[in-house]
């Protein structure tokens, strides 16, 4: 061998395991429960979970644009009958927005967290004590995420 062969060889190894790969996430969302806060809107007198999801996306598509009137975040709600969990027939469905951003440069990853607000006195109005939120979201190329579930909610623990 000669040696213009032998730096041929040496130079493709060393380009080959030189590209960085930016990250090893799957383009399909990823949800999970993160914390929920009890806080009050001045503005409406009325009493309000602040509920914060965490989410990541390995090539950052998880916002719609800004003139989408898609919603991204969908939620189920649940009450406890008889130590069982039971879907909450809704009229209008729990459903959010992720604010629009685009990720810069080569890596895409968007890793953060959304808050969402929940009135309790809509809750109150239901007439359930014991609740549980699952919650989904889907991206600009429609992938949709696992599903995420908050703790079980006791109505009454969260009144002022």
């Amino acid at each position: 061998m000669n040696r213009f062969s032998i730096i041929l060889i040496i130079s493709v190894i060393i380009v080959f395991f030189s590209c960085k790969k930016y990250n090893d996430f799957s383009p399909i969302p990823e949800v999970s429960y993160e914390s929920m806060e009890l806080l009050t809107d001045n503005i409406f007198d009325t009493d309000y979970l602040d509920l914060s999801i965490k989410f990541i996306d390995g090539d950052g598509n998880i916002c719609f644009y800004e003139n989408d009137t898609v919603k991204n975040i969908i939620f189920t709600l649940y009450y406890m009958q008889n130590d069982t969990l039971k879907p909450v027939e809704l009229t209008v469905p729990y459903e959010y927005k992720i604010p629009y951003y685009e990720p810069e440069g080569r890596n895409k990853l968007m890793k953060g967290s959304v808050k969402t607000k929940f009135y309790i006195d809509d809750f109150k109005l239901l007439g359930y004590d014991t609740l549980k939120l699952d919650f989904y979201v889907f991206d600009r190329t429609y992938n949709k995420s696992n599903i995420g579930t908050t703790p079980l909610i006791i109505v009454s623990n969260y009144t002022k």
